[in-house]
């Protein structure tokens, strides 16, 4: 491979990268921020994780955990509450993201 196919076949992944559709690491992290901080919005729930992961360039899965506020430490993990979530791009980059 010479030099100019190198270069050649590097510009042709940036371009493809350039136009990708769907959900970007940084979508990602934002549609895990807006789901912990609509939870956190809530009295008496206290967020204890969110997991998001993509399984199509326009959808994601995942959950939130959620614990009620004031139980004591010693219940554990018992007193969680986890709920799936999914969340589905459209064509104008735009997302809607739902927990169930």
């Amino acid at each position: 491979m010479g030099i100019h196919e190198g270069k050649a076949i590097l510009v042709l992944v940036l371009a493809l990268t350039a136009c990708e559709t769907g959900f970007s690491e940084s979508d990602i992290e934002q549609t895990k921020q807006s789901i912990r901080s609509e939870y956190e919005k809530r009295p008496g729930l206290t967020v204890v994780d969110v997991q998001m992961i993509k399984v199509s360039p326009t959808k994601l899965t995942g959950f939130v955990k959620l614990k009620p506020k004031g139980l004591p430490k010693s219940v554990g993990a018992l007193g969680e509450i986890s709920k799936e979530c999914s969340a589905t791009m459209g064509e104008n980059r735009q997302y809607i993201w739902r927990c169930e």
